[in-house]
């Protein structure tokens, strides 16, 4: 009851706010006030209903976002700090990478499965569906790639981690042959070649960076470390927002190359940790605050047969095939790496243009509005099953509230 008062509260000032009535240089930092406080609030409410941080979050975002109270507008300052919290997202996932162990036998399963989830979905859309190559091909991308990216905000277990960072990484070698491919055939937009190159090139900076953090010896003591990481992330998403770069990537290559000094890393993930959760609230709650629900209405036509088919691949290829294909022993619970929200979010709703403007109008909307049912089903239907299910998930400090 005393959170629903003080939720009642917060909206309140929100809507009464200076953004209703006129544009100041308050405005922003209202917002993301205001965002946050019904945000922590939101997982405050989903805690006692144990239920993921994750929905209150996208919930919080989408219900001062533009489908209801339209509270939190497009912003260039949003950009820059939605920019920062994915940084540190990443950088967080970036440390998890090495730990654990991922021999060759596992590795050839993961991509197996990766291509075979690719082929299947876009060929079947193609010839079945019979939607355009080029979307056909970039949703069969999509659908490839692993998840949750965020792992450390959701899940703490280093096996789970190496199996969705390894398919994360073959679909996108696939999403970037399949953009250069159409480009080359002249059935992308001219911006193609440069949105596949965009990709390796967040994770060429990312790696720089955190070399260049572990050679100047930023990180070497409490203070040092989280000055030095915040300072440079600003001036990280500075750059990713200017030349239209992907964070979470970004943000990931600087964790491996901070996490391949081991005197670095010990210095670096404790404190990197015990922030984490504040900018993955941030992350996903302005990620709802991007997204429009309304988009969906009408449907396309294609819809419910594309989720279909994503569905029907990633149920027989992710999870009953890739059990026989990987060796004997401990697997892990391949249907959990399923979800990808983070880096779908990425991906086709990024500042200043995502895989939807790439393609004509029809197609980009189609594109649309299946990543949006794909991020809202993750949001309110797979991550509660999962942390439902899943029992050691509850234990994860994962939220800023443990519980």
């Amino acid at each position: 009851m005393k959170n629903f008062a003080i939720c009642s509260l917060a909206l309140l000032l929100a809507v009464l706010g200076p953004q209703r009535s006129q544009h100041g240089l308050f405005d922003t930092a209202w917002a993301l006030g205001a965002l946050m406080l019904v945000a922590f609030l939101a997982q405050r409410a989903c805690a006692s209903l144990r239920l993921p941080a994750l929905a209150g979050w996208v919930a919080a975002g989408l219900l001062l976002g533009p489908a209801l109270l339209k509270l939190v507008p497009p912003d260039p300052t949003l950009h820059l700090v939605h920019s920062f919290a994915a940084l540190w997202v990443g950088f967080c996932a970036g440390l998890d990478f090495p730990r654990p162990d991922v021999g060759w036998r596992q590795a050839t399963a993961s991509a197996l499965s990766t291509l075979g989830v690719f082929l299947a979905v876009a060929a079947s859309l193609a010839l079945l569906v019979e939607i355009p190559w080029e979307l056909a091909l970039i949703i069969g991308a999509l659908t490839s790639l692993w998840g949750p990216f965020t792992i450390p905000a959701v899940i703490a277990d280093p096996r789970m981690v190496s199996w969705s960072l390894v398919g994360n990484g073959c679909g996108l070698l696939l999403l970037s042959g399949a953009l250069v491919l159409l480009q080359l055939q002249g059935l992308l937009t001219a911006t193609a070649l440069a949105f596949a190159g965009a990709l390796w090139v967040s994770l060429l900076a990312g790696a720089l960076v955190g070399g260049l953090l572990c050679w100047g010896r930023v990180c070497t003591t409490p203070r040092a470390t989280l000055v030095g990481l915040g300072g440079s992330f600003l001036l990280c998403a500075l750059m990713v927002d200017q030349f239209q770069l992907t964070a979470l990537l970004f943000g990931f290559a600087t964790g491996w190359a901070v996490s391949r000094r081991p005197d670095q890393r010990q210095q670096v993930e404790p404190r990197a940790r015990a922030v984490q959760p504040l900018f993955a609230m941030l992350f996903f709650a302005l990620a709802g605050a991007a997204l429009d629900p309304r988009t969906l209405w009408p449907p396309v036509a294609t819809l419910a047969q594309i989720a279909l088919i994503q569905i029907l691949a990633l149920i027989l290829l992710r999870g009953w095939a890739l059990a026989r294909l990987a060796p004997a022993g401990p697997r892990p619970r391949t249907w959990l790496l399923l979800p990808k929200a983070a880096l779908l979010f990425e991906l086709v709703y990024r500042p200043g243009g995502g895989l939807a403007e790439l393609l004509a109008a029809e197609p980009a909307r189609l594109l649309r509005q299946t990543a949006l049912a794909e991020l809202l089903a993750h949001a309110f239907v797979l991550a509660v099953l999962a942390f439902l299910l899943y029992r050691p998930w509850r234990g994860v400090p994962g939220s800023i509230v443990p519980g």
